[in-house]
């Protein structure tokens, strides 16, 4: 029989003996860690949009989130759910600046992101499974310096060119000769309300975000021919939605009209107006890195062709000096 003050001593040994052997067998069990993408592809830097190619190194692999550097949500996709990828249909971010996709033999990730347009970076982190193992790839966009419009398409929707006259901006003006002398005044002030509008509309992504505040925003635009002949070709401030510019201010038109001493002239006009709307695709080239993309969307012009002018009446001034020369 051991003695009692033994006992302790050998159920520590025991004990001890237990837990090398479960901690060496769950050793023996561990599926070893194997990176799912390249290094190169960890942690990268773009200051551009980009169209690569990411070879996956697993079998059944899928793309478990999608989130952007502190936000504790993961990205959803155009159905509003999660923005994941297990299948060979491309899959879309909410707002369209990403999409991806599998290869056929399921061994390459297909990955589009636009550019960024915002001033600070945008970091997207692409969580990865297969088979129980992990990894993640790490994309950090910032923006550009400078963008540029390397081309411009247009089409005309001739079913939308309008024609028209309409005294709806034209003021009423009064003219006084109050001297004894004939007196060319001016009259173009019935017309300082008319103004040209253009209009931009573009539901596509980064539209208008890619010009810079301090960048000139007038871009040349097809002009417009009437009758024949061209009334209008000078370049529009490219903005989203509406843009006007006095009528007066554009053309400089200065009028005037002979008014014979002691009359008194009550005057108003009409603008003839002309309507178009184009459809537009712009060429934007990032300057850093030579990355194109396109916008497109809708241009809406209304443009004062020619005023007239209207004499509502013509009356004599009562009690009127005619000696006197306000001249």
């Amino acid at each position: 029989m051991k003695p009692k003050h033994l006992q302790p001593a050998l159920l520590l040994l025991a004990l001890l003996t237990t837990l090398s052997f479960i901690t060496a067998s769950c050793q023996k069990d561990a599926t070893p860690t194997i990176p799912l993408v390249e290094d190169t592809f960890k942690n990268f830097s773009a200051s551009s949009g980009l169209a690569t190619n990411i070879k996956i190194d697993g079998a059944n692999w899928l793309v478990e989130y999608v989130k952007l550097e502190n936000q504790s949500q993961n990205l959803v996709d155009s159905s509003g759910q999660e923005l994941t990828l297990s299948g060979q249909d491309t899959v879309y971010s909410a707002n369209g600046w990403m999409s991806m996709a599998k290869s056929k033999d399921g061994a390459t990730l297909f990955l589009s992101l636009k550019e960024n347009f915002e001033q600070t970076p945008r970091t997207v982190h692409i969580g990865l499974v297969s088979n129980g193992q992990k990894d993640e790839i790490k994309i950090t966009q910032r923006r550009a310096n400078r963008y540029r419009i390397v081309d411009r398409k247009f089409t005309e929707l001739e079913e939308f060119r309008k024609k028209y006259t309409s005294d709806h901006e034209c003021a009423p003006l009064q003219l006084i000769n109050s001297s004894s002398e004939m007196k060319s005044m001016p009259t173009e002030g019935i017309f300082k309300n008319v103004k040209h509008k253009s209009t931009f509309e573009s539901s596509d992504y980064g539209a208008f975000d890619w010009m810079s505040i301090d960048q000139d925003s007038m871009v040349s635009m097809p002009e417009l021919i009437v009758d024949g002949g061209n009334w209008w070709s000078p370049p529009v401030k490219y903005s989203e939605g509406l843009t006007q510019t006095f009528y007066l201010d554009e053309n400089q038109s200065r009028t005037h009209l002979d008014v014979n001493p002691g009359r008194k002239l009550q005057l108003s006009g009409k603008m003839t107006y002309v309507e178009r709307v184009c459809k537009y695709t712009f060429t934007i080239q990032n300057e850093e890195s030579g990355h194109r993309f396109d916008v497109s969307g809708i241009w809406r012009q209304t443009l004062p062709l020619t005023p007239t002018l209207i004499i509502e009446s013509n009356t004599p001034i009562v009690n009127i000096d005619t000696q006197a020369n306000t001249d």
